[in-house]
């Protein structure tokens, strides 16, 4: 069993100055910030946030580790589990943001 602890690395992605706030306040707040998502959301950084690109890098010791696993329980925030579930689905990095998991509080 392989108990991750590195709470930095397994954080969602930082919404920088829109943390906090909903997509349609984002929309209302900054719709030049909210196109600019649209366009490109694997790539895409909330201004003082990061980009599910800039999580995928943090997340790589941890998949690297998680490849050495027979099974593995994920528990973890939506944008980590994307990334996660990509990587071991082979997905084109544009998939991991909008990719479906059910996810269950």
């Amino acid at each position: 069993i392989l108990l991750i602890k590195d709470l930095v690395s397994t954080q969602s992605t930082g919404a920088g100055r829109c943390d906090g706030l909903s997509y349609e306040e984002i929309e209302e707040e900054y719709p030049e910030e909210f196109a600019l998502r649209d366009l490109d959301k694997y790539n895409y950084r909330y201004p003082q946030g990061e980009s599910y690109q800039d999580l995928c890098c943090r997340l790589e010791p941890i998949i690297m580790e998680l490849e050495k696993q027979d099974q593995v329980l994920l528990i973890c925030h939506q944008a980590v589990l994307r990334c996660i579930v990509g990587y071991y689905l082979n997905l084109s990095t544009d998939e991991y943001p909008t990719s479906k998991f059910r996810c269950t509080p």
